[in-house]
């Protein structure tokens, strides 16, 4: 999914580093401060927003990708019973459901403290597995949202890794 970087300065601030991983990859985003950074995507299944925020205090990096998907109170239930089978799947990270947004998200804060070597490719790698998670887990939110109630052997097809498309 993202292309490599091509910097070697691995003393930038983190969301320095995530500028040069999106501008790299010719993706539009918004620096709203120093340590805020947001950026929509297109994904192959669904539009993200992508959220980065540096709490240097502790040196943690959180990370949100949102699915630009609207909810209803009906099936935010189902939402939630789907999130949490869902998160059991995860390599890292997190979905969750806020209440104000009502969008499906997934969330991970990662230690950045001590990292020296390759920044930009650990923070690339961070957002390609993210978004590869996001893209297969959207199918579940989709058929939820959409008033499909899932579970069981429905929410593991759903979940199922494919090759291809059709």
């Amino acid at each position: 999914m993202l292309n490599e970087i091509e910097t070697s300065d691995s003393a930038l601030h983190p969301l320095d580093n995530i500028e040069a991983v999106m501008k790299t990859n010719n993706w539009i985003f918004n620096r709203m401060s120093d340590d805020e950074l947001f950026v929509r995507l297109g994904g192959e299944e669904a539009e993200y927003t992508l959220y980065f925020m540096w709490e240097d205090r502790t040196a943690t990096l959180q990370f949100c990708c949102q699915y630009e998907m609207d909810t209803d109170e009906q099936t935010r239930q189902s939402i939630r019973n789907a999130i949490n089978t869902l998160n059991e799947t995860l390599v890292l990270g997190h979905f969750t459901l806020p209440e104000q947004s009502g969008k499906p998200t997934f969330r991970h804060t990662t230690l950045l403290r001590g990292l020296r070597s390759e920044p930009h490719a650990y923070l690339g790698d961070l957002i390609d597995l993210t978004l590869s998670q996001c893209e297969r887990c959207y199918q579940v939110f989709k058929m939820v949202t959409a008033g499909q109630l899932i579970q069981g052997q429905a929410l593991e097809l759903a979940m199922m890794d494919t090759q291809g498309r059709s």
